[in-house]
Formats: C-alpha cells, sequence, structure tokens
C-alpha cells in the first residue's frame, strides 16, 4: 500500500495506475481505490485552503468584479476615496451629528467607533480636511 501512495507524489496519470486498478486481486484494487480517495481529499483541502486565503486576500466575486469594473473605468477605488482616521488608520464613514451647533450637519466619523473616536469636517467635494 506504501508503495501506491508513493505513485501520488509525482505527476498522477492513469497510466500509474493502470497495473492496480486492473488487477485481478479485489483487496489491491480496493486499496488503490482507498489511496486515490485520500489523495483526491488532500487536493481538495488544499485547494479550500487556498480558496479562502485568496477570500480573506482579495475578497468575494462581488468585490472583485467591482474592482475590475471600476478600473476599466479609469474610476478611483472606493476605499481610495474615503478619508482615514487621523487617530487609528483605519477608513471613515460619513454621519450626521446628532446634537449641538453642528446637529443635522454631515461628518466623518472612524469605522471602528466606539472603540476610536477619530472625527474629521465634512468639506463640500465629500473628502475630509
Amino acid at each position: 500500500m506504501l508503495a501506491i501512495r508513493a505513485l501520488g507524489t509525482e505527476q498522477a496519470t492513469y497510466e500509474n495506475y493502470q497495473s492496480y486498478i486492473e488487477s485481478d486481486d479485489p483487496e489491491l484494487v480496493g486499496n488503490v481505490m482507498v489511496c486515490l480517495c485520500a489523495q483526491a481529499g488532500y487536493l481538495l483541502d488544499q485547494q479550500l485552503r487556498e480558496l479562502e486565503r485568496a477570500f480573506l486576500h482579495e475578497g468575494g466575486i462581488r468585490e472583485r468584479m467591482t474592482r475590475a469594473r471600476l478600473e476599466a473605468r479609469g474610476e478611483p477605488q472606493p476605499a481610495a476615496m474615503l478619508p482615514t482616521c487621523p487617530l487609528c488608520g483605519k477608513p471613515m464613514r460619513q454621519r450626521t451629528a446628532r446634537q449641538g451647533a453642528n446637529a443635522g450637519k454631515p461628518f466623518w466619523g472612524c469605522t471602528s467607533y466606539p472603540d476610536c473616536r477619530g472625527t474629521r469636517k465634512f468639506a463640500e467635494g465629500g473628502q475630509g480636511m
């Protein structure tokens, strides 16, 4: 069985396993199938790990499609258009003041609020100052 497993370490083709698969010994054929199933499971596990890494690093399909569409149009990326927090450096989002002298007026607030209370004034062009 170890000899059969060793066949999977190189470029695996049907010809590599042909003599074992077409054998008259059912025990040998069964062992080959078990090894092939284990190798297929291992490869699928590796593919899932790579897909997870790519998803976390590059985003999902909608994010990648939006990024590609904006690049094709020559428009700036959404994250590039948002100001960053002066305290922690994370992106900011537009908020509206509820009370005080600026009630009803827009401002930029940190996306990690309430952990970070960084703010920026909202300029007419939409960017922070």
